[in-house]
Protein backbone atom coordinates (compact mmCIF):
# COMPACT_ATOMS: atom_id res chain seq x y z
CA UNK A 1 0.00 0.00 0.00
CA UNK A 2 1.45 3.29 -1.06
CA UNK A 3 1.58 6.15 1.78
CA UNK A 4 0.12 9.57 0.72
CA UNK A 5 2.79 12.30 1.06
CA UNK A 6 0.32 15.20 3.20
CA UNK A 7 -0.65 12.20 5.44
CA UNK A 8 -0.34 12.71 9.00
CA UNK A 9 1.29 9.34 9.21
CA UNK A 10 4.47 11.22 8.67
CA UNK A 11 5.71 12.70 11.40
CA UNK A 12 7.18 15.85 8.97
CA UNK A 13 3.09 16.51 8.45
CA UNK A 14 2.75 17.09 11.73
CA UNK A 15 5.82 19.18 12.44
CA UNK A 16 4.95 20.88 9.88
CA UNK A 17 1.45 22.50 11.92
CA UNK A 18 1.70 24.87 14.40
CA UNK A 19 -0.90 25.94 17.03
CA UNK A 20 -2.37 29.27 17.41
CA UNK A 21 -1.33 29.22 20.58
CA UNK A 22 2.16 28.28 19.79
CA UNK A 23 1.89 30.83 16.34
CA UNK A 24 0.81 33.61 19.15
CA UNK A 25 3.87 33.06 21.47
CA UNK A 26 6.22 32.86 18.24
CA UNK A 27 5.21 36.72 17.86
CA UNK A 28 4.43 37.63 21.13
CA UNK A 29 0.66 38.14 20.70
CA UNK A 30 -2.61 36.29 22.12
CA UNK A 31 -4.68 34.07 20.54
CA UNK A 32 -7.50 36.57 20.28
CA UNK A 33 -5.11 38.67 18.30
CA UNK A 34 -4.43 36.11 15.69
CA UNK A 35 -8.35 35.17 16.14
CA UNK A 36 -8.63 39.03 15.11
CA UNK A 37 -6.87 38.57 12.07
CA UNK A 38 -8.34 35.56 10.21
CA UNK A 39 -11.83 37.38 10.90
CA UNK A 40 -10.38 40.50 9.04
CA UNK A 41 -8.42 38.22 6.56
CA UNK A 42 -5.02 39.00 7.46
CA UNK A 43 -2.01 37.14 8.14
CA UNK A 44 -1.08 33.44 7.24
CA UNK A 45 -3.00 30.91 5.84
CA UNK A 46 -4.66 28.68 8.29
CA UNK A 47 -6.36 25.45 8.62
CA UNK A 48 -9.75 24.56 10.80
CA UNK A 49 -10.15 21.13 12.32
CA UNK A 50 -13.35 21.27 14.03
CA UNK A 51 -12.62 24.05 16.56
CA UNK A 52 -8.75 24.00 16.39
CA UNK A 53 -6.74 26.55 13.88
CA UNK A 54 -3.47 25.14 12.66
CA UNK A 55 -0.77 27.14 10.40
CA UNK A 56 1.48 25.27 7.93
CA UNK A 57 5.31 26.07 9.06
CA UNK A 58 5.85 27.38 5.44
CA UNK A 59 3.12 29.47 5.35
CA UNK A 60 3.91 31.51 8.41
CA UNK A 61 7.28 32.17 7.08
CA UNK A 62 6.11 33.12 3.73
CA UNK A 63 4.13 35.44 5.39
CA UNK A 64 6.53 36.72 7.80
CA UNK A 65 8.99 37.52 4.89
CA UNK A 66 6.05 39.18 3.10
CA UNK A 67 5.68 41.50 6.20
CA UNK A 68 9.20 42.45 6.58
CA UNK A 69 9.96 45.85 5.86
CA UNK A 70 13.36 48.05 5.23
CA UNK A 71 16.45 47.28 3.17
CA UNK A 72 18.17 44.75 5.08
CA UNK A 73 20.06 41.94 4.17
Amino acid sequence: MEKNANSLDSGKAVQDLLTDTLLARRWGKSCRTLQRMRRAGFGPPWIAIGRSIFYRHSDVLVFEASARKGGGV
